[in-house]
């Protein structure tokens, strides 16, 4: 899932109020892995979680850290697709 910075101008939102979206995603079943991409000034904001996988590994990878079911990290200088690309080609590496 992402969040553009535009989405929220456009619904007059804050960031913080879209932290708890990951949590759909994760719970939808058949899910492994949930990813919320949040597009951010100077970067993306990536937040990962699962129920069974261990996504730390994968926060680590970026620089990022958490615990095994939930972790995140800030890829910074980086646009959305460029982010989605990267993460998606170490999750599938990975997984």
């Amino acid at each position: 899932m992402k969040v553009r910075k535009q989405y929220l101008e456009e619904t007059g939102t804050r960031m913080e109020d879209t932290r708890d979206f990951i949590n759909f995603a994760r719970d939808i079943k058949g899910v492994e892995v949930a990813v919320l991409l949040r597009e951010e000034d100077d970067g993306i904001r990536v937040t990962f979680r699962s129920r069974r996988k261990d996504v730390s590994k994968i926060a680590r990878k970026f620089n990022g850290g958490g615990h095994r079911l939930a972790s995140g990290c800030f890829l910074k200088g980086i646009g959305l697709e460029e982010a989605k690309r990267k993460v998606l080609e170490v999750l599938k590496a990975n997984f």
